[in-house]
């Protein structure tokens, strides 16, 4: 999975877009308690809502529909 990639969320069959990883920042310890994760931009939230950092690159309910080139 990368920084651009077209995901779909089963669940819900919601499409959004991939925009980066979460990073841990020492200064931040609620970036560290989701370091890893993606940084989701979803279609429902018309791609300019608030920003979901809660989604693990490994979930099984996140299906990869386009991969970014």
């Amino acid at each position: 999975m990368q920084v651009g990639d077209l995901v779909r969320w089963d669940e819900d069959g919601d499409i959004g877009l991939v925009l980066g990883f979460v990073q841990a920042n020492e200064e931040d310890e609620f970036s560290g308690a989701f370091e890893g994760n993606l940084v989701v931009s979803w279609a429902s939230y018309g791609f300019a809502g608030p920003l979901d950092y809660t989604v693990r690159v490994w979930d099984e309910n996140l299906e990869v529909i386009n991969e970014s080139r």
